[in-house]
């Protein structure tokens, strides 16, 4: 969440389909916002690392 700006509602909504790698990107969907629509956050290097250690 820190890494990448996300707030903890939303972060335990997502699922590892909203994660492109090859895009660098988490896609968060309406159902995770508060304020609906869709939002795209990018991935940082570090963070990239974390998630493919997972």
């Amino acid at each position: 969440m820190m890494l990448a700006g996300i707030r903890p509602k939303e972060a335990k909504r997502l699922e590892w389909r909203d994660i492109d790698f090859d895009d660098n990107s988490i896609k968060i969907r309406s159902i995770c916002l508060k304020t609906g629509g869709i939002r795209h956050v990018e991935i940082c290097p570090k963070l990239k690392n974390i998630l493919l250690e997972i």
